[in-house]
């Protein structure tokens, strides 16, 4: 996106009045034994009790492939986070097993106090739809260390990959959905601890943005389709069985 683009939507956003709501169209699919039916509804959302989780957005990956896409995807992340912060929706950032790196900062630091009250980890389903082998070869630059650098790490964000933080938090907080964008749908953002599956079964309201989001896949594995296609199945077997998902396009408009 042009620099000078994204300045005048700042700007207009700014303009506009404080935004009490974030008005979505949440896709959800009705599935009977021969057929399937897409919903979309009108869902409106408090700013003050919706908070984004970026998922996994590691600064490398195992499948070279993979990281391709998702240096891509960053991009069109931290544009859409830029948006979500001017309209008050809190930003957590949770990339897994790197939380060593971000000691130190105040957005971690200030995870530390809380828990949720009767933690337990839930159980994930298994199989999986789609297994998630790598789709091409490693760089060879593996463990991840940090979040991309091209998301901004803001100072009001916070960072956690702490599903008993995180969930303590947003109770604590009074926060009531979760919006979820990064990597991948078919693994970290269903079966983290942090993610749909757990965290729907805490009560919380969980939704994904099917555009900022992507499938770790390999079409030479079952079910021998390409990329795109996995994320469709996989998107569909979220909006059939787990949760609604949204467009980032719902941010802008």
């Amino acid at each position: 996106m042009d620099a000078i683009v994204v300045l005048l939507i700042v700007i207009a956003i700014n303009a506009l009045p404080e935004q009490k709501n974030i008005e979505l169209k949440a896709k959800t699919i009705e599935s009977t034994d021969n057929t399937s039916k897409t919903i979309l509804k009108d869902v409106s959302l408090p700013v003050e009790k919706t908070a984004i989780i970026v998922v996994d957005m590691w600064d490398t990956h195992r499948c070279r492939t993979s990281f391709e896409r998702t240096k891509e995807l960053a991009k069109k992340i931290d544009y859409i986070l830029k948006i979500a912060r001017l309209k008050g929706i809190q930003i957590i950032h949770a990339p897994s097993d790197t939380m060593d790196y971000y000691r130190d900062y105040e957005q971690r630091e200030s995870m530390f106090s809380y828990r949720f009250d009767g933690y337990r980890d839930i159980e994930i389903p298994k199989p999986r739809l789609i297994e998630g082998s790598c789709d091409g070869p490693s760089d060879g630059n593996w463990p991840p260390k940090k979040q991309i650098s091209s998301i901004t790490i803001f100072p009001e964000d916070l960072i956690s990959d702490n599903a008993n933080e995180i969930s303590g938090f947003l109770k604590e907080e009074a926060y009531e959905n979760i919006i979820y964008v990064g990597v991948h749908a078919n693994i970290c953002i269903i079966e983290r601890q942090i993610g749909i599956i757990p965290m729907s079964a805490r009560g919380f309201n969980t939704y994904l943005v099917r555009d900022l989001t992507d499938v770790i896949n390999n079409p030479e594995q079952p079910p021998f389709v390409t990329n795109d296609e996995a994320l469709n199945i996989i998107l569909e077997y979220i909006e059939t069985n787990l949760s609604p998902t949204i467009t980032a396009i719902d941010f802008i408009d």
